[in-house]
């Protein structure tokens, strides 16, 4: 996936209320999902989920070496 920033995405859900390519209760109300096209976007978002996690661990871990290189650096 291309991911978007936490930032957008966080950006958008305040503007419009719901996830990206998720439809808004009014949208779902409307013209209803079937459940397999409701658990396919779904997937997506675990996935999308998934791959942020991935991101802030890598992100995690190189911020850890750098204070343990800080820490070391300081005795």
């Amino acid at each position: 996936y291309q991911l978007p920033s936490i930032d957008e995405v966080a950006k958008f859900i305040d503007k419009n209320k719901h996830l990206p390519g998720i439809p808004s209760e009014e949208e779902i109300k409307k013209e209803p999902l079937g459940i397999g096209e409701m658990q396919g976007k779904l997937l997506q978002k675990v996935e999308e989920l998934m791959l942020y996690i991935i991101e802030l661990k890598k992100e995690n871990v190189k911020l850890s070496k750098r204070i343990e290189t800080i820490e070391l650096e300081k005795r």
